[in-house]
């Protein structure tokens, strides 16, 4: 939060602030919430022995304090704010259908439902790889590029509100803010 509340007070020509990452934030505000609950004796202790979820509900708190911080960021500082978040896959169990997996934020659900709430683009990003022989050789070629998805899928966690379609190939903060505009 102090870093913030530099960019805040102190004269800058930043342009954006990001997170890299959540999921990294996240063990930060989980050790400050074992510190308000337990004080000396929080080094030897998790998020989880604090019964019945109350840590983590409690450390809902501190990431709305994040979240108003870095919306004051964007809306009166004029600065492009973010999240980088590592992702997890997760099996889904749905009654409905057969189990299948899906990419999900590194976060616990609290967290992740109101980052995912609170921002106005998610995106997940893949190495698409496509493997060709060379004519003629017993060699393969391997192709990678980065694509960024911006639409949700059973696959994945992802969406806009800038009507962005799928996916952008490639993808560099200026060609996004090309597209947001």
């Amino acid at each position: 939060m102090e870093q913030i509340k530099l960019l805040w007070s102190e004269p800058h020509e930043f342009k954006s602030f990001f997170i890299d990452s959540a999921d990294w934030l996240e063990q930060i505000i989980w050790r400050q919430v074992l510190l308000d609950t337990f004080r000396e004796q929080a080094k030897d202790k998790t998020i989880d022995d604090i019964g019945f979820a109350k840590g983590r509900v409690a450390a809902v708190r501190y990431w709305q304090q994040v979240l108003t911080a870095l919306d004051y960021l964007h809306e009166k500082m004029d600065m492009h704010v973010g999240f980088a978040v590592h992702s997890q896959k997760k099996t889904v169990k749905d009654p409905l259908l057969p189990e299948y997996d899906r990419w999900e934020p590194k976060l616990d659900q609290r967290a992740s439902g109101l980052l995912t709430e609170w921002a106005e683009l998610i995106g997940f990003l893949t190495l698409d790889s496509e493997v060709s022989r060379i004519a003629g050789k017993d060699n393969v070629e391997l192709t990678q590029k980065r694509v960024l998805h911006v639409i949700e899928t059973g696959k994945y966690l992802a969406g806009n509100r800038f009507g962005l379609v799928d996916p952008i190939e490639d993808p560099s903060f200026q060609k996004i803010a090309d597209l947001i505009k």
